[in-house]
């Protein structure tokens, strides 16, 4: 449940970048958020976990980040779904929720997603 969950959030996600920005940019997300998500499970807590949370979680910053403050009407997230995602998150990181979660790669997948937002996406003009 939990591989078909993460691919149905990289197809919507990833399938909202690759049609706006082309598959180099969303070649270059994954790689990066990958890199740095994973590195960062290994380091803080070992690296007894595999996924695809970190991208997705770079994947919903990226996207949030375009239609929050780049007023992007190809590439957004609602705010309620990404509130909702934060929240998952911080409710990994209390350790409240019956299964274990990768919370550094959320993180760092999550931040990288939105800095790289940041460097590679110049706001939409305005009509």
């Amino acid at each position: 449940m939990h591989i078909a969950f993460n691919l149905c959030w990289w197809w919507y996600l990833g399938g909202r970048i690759e049609k706006v920005l082309g598959k180099q940019t969303l070649l270059i997300v994954v790689l990066l958020s990958a890199a740095s998500s994973n590195i960062a499970q290994a380091l803080l807590v070992n690296a007894n976990f595999a996924g695809l949370s970190g991208v997705n979680y770079a994947l919903a910053g990226f996207t949030w980040y375009c239609g929050t403050f780049h007023q992007s009407k190809s590439i957004f997230l609602p705010n309620n779904i990404f509130i909702f995602l934060v929240g998952w998150m911080i409710l990994g990181f209390l350790e409240i929720l019956p299964v274990a979660m990768a919370n550094w790669a959320h993180l760092f997948g999550l931040i990288s997603g939105i800095a790289l937002a940041q460097i590679m996406v110049k706001p939409e003009p305005r009509t």
